[in-house]
């Protein structure tokens, strides 16, 4: 506990105050821990408390959005934390994190029905991985139109339930011509 302080404080105080919670799971969670501490856990890191990070499922019906901070009822600001059949992109291939319209460009493309059809047909619906799927995700570069007009589609279609299909028809557009005009750089 001592190096985790010293390294990241607010994961400390976070797994401190939610000891019991983190006692309670079961002997199979407990088993893929990746440590012997009591607030070993899978799948939880620095990138856990990015400001802004990309969700995926990873089962049953892909589909991505953007987790932000979250105002409670109580006035506090709250990151979401997400563990449990969710892919996590918050960061980018060097450990940096990402911006809120870089959250949004990823979400967009991850919404792509082109990107969502590809998943459905080379996966089995109980276990996505983008890892393995090899999609093009060219770095999102500030000033590339391309880049700008794809998060700002996605965070149309997030707005917009009546409009989202049209809104993803014309991201899917823009997602494509993207690629065909960038070289393959992955940013996860």
């Amino acid at each position: 506990m001592e190096k985790l302080l010293e390294r990241n404080a607010a994961l400390a105080l976070y797994f401190a105050n939610h000891k019991h919670i983190l006692d309670m799971q079961s002997e199979k969670s407990k088993v893929m821990h990746c440590g012997d501490e009591f607030y070993a856990l899978s799948k939880i890191g620095p990138y856990t408390f990015a400001p802004y990070m990309v969700a995926a499922r990873d089962n049953s019906k892909f589909c991505a959005s953007v987790i932000s901070p979250t105002q409670t009822p109580w006035g506090e600001w709250k990151h979401s934390i997400c563990v449990k059949h969710t892919i996590i992109i918050s960061q980018d291939i060097s450990g940096n994190n990402i911006t809120e319209d870089e959250a949004h460009y990823v979400n967009g493309i991850l919404n792509s029905s082109i990107v969502r059809e590809y998943i459905h047909s080379t996966f089995k619906t109980n276990g996505f991985s983008l890892n393995k799927a090899h999609l093009c995700i060219p770095k999102y570069e500030m000033g590339n139109v391309r880049c700008m007009r794809i998060s700002q589609l996605s965070k149309e279609a997030t707005g917009n339930e009546a409009k989202r299909e049209d809104i993803i028809a014309l991201l899917t557009k823009e997602y494509v011509r993207l690629c065909r005009e960038t070289k393959k750089s992955r940013i996860i």
